[in-house]
């Protein structure tokens, strides 16, 4: 059963992946000039992410913890990093926000493009340059009032287990003076059968921490923010999935 709604799904994803992006860069063109905080086409991208799990019957959600997202403040939103499908998953959290991601995650077809239009933010591993046009631009959105999210990680994880945080998010936080939003993500590594193509029953399970107010944010140094920053999602991240830490 499992191997003929994988077939039927990926064939519907197939089609239906061309034609919606298709409409998304129509309505790009109709709208990039005077929308500039490009809500429309976020609107848009929710569609598409919801439509990426919401079919599959037998994939279910949980999500703990919305009340601690302040909708009223702005925020850098910081999770852990465990597949490409974290990104669409994170969609479930309100509002308008940008992306961090890899320079080379823009060159997929469909999803790639649809960071693209987005106005997402780009950055090139290992560039110094490129880290301070990242940092710029994040602070840049961030005084617009639009939302940042990034994977503190910088890589997916290889183990499942939390990896180390590089410093990016947290500079960025301070500069732009807003509070940080621990997001612990679970589920994302496991949707096919070990080692095979198709997929099979699976749980995504989001747990929204308590905010790092801008008080605290401000008062204490990089280092340190992050550490505590990682300190919370690990301890989160060790209930969700103790197997991994044993």
């Amino acid at each position: 059963m499992y191997i003929l709604f994988s077939v039927i799904y990926y064939l519907f994803l197939l089609v239906f992946s061309p034609i919606y992006f298709l409409l998304m860069f129509i309505v790009f063109l109709l709208t990039c000039l005077f929308d500039r905080k490009r809500v429309v086409i976020h609107k848009l991208s929710i569609v598409y992410a919801y439509a990426l799990f919401r079919p599959v019957p037998y994939w279910t959600y949980d999500i703990v913890g919305l009340e601690n997202f302040d909708t009223s403040k702005n925020c850098i939103v910081v999770a852990n990093h465990q597949s490409m499908l974290d990104i669409p998953v994170l969609y479930v959290l309100p509002g308008n926000f940008k992306w961090v991601s890899k320079k080379e995650v823009y060159k997929m077809p469909f999803f790639g493009w649809a960071l693209w239009m987005n106005g997402d933010v780009a950055i090139e591993r290992g560039a110094t340059r490129s880290a301070k046009k990242m940092i710029a631009d994040c602070v840049r959105y961030l005084k617009m009032g639009i939302r940042v999210n990034i994977f503190p990680e910088g890589t997916r994880s290889k183990t499942g287990q939390l990896g180390k945080f590089k410093d990016g998010a947290f500079t960025i936080a301070k500069e732009a003076g807003v509070e940080i939003q621990p997001v612990v993500i679970n589920g994302t590594r496991s949707i096919t059968a070990n080692g095979k193509w198709w997929i099979v029953p699976n749980k995504f399970s989001i747990r929204v921490l308590p905010r790092i107010s801008r008080e605290t944010v401000m008062s204490m140094d990089v280092e340190s923010l992050k550490n505590m920053c990682r300190d919370q999602i690990e301890a989160e991240h060790r209930k969700l999935r103790p197997d991994l830490y044993a």
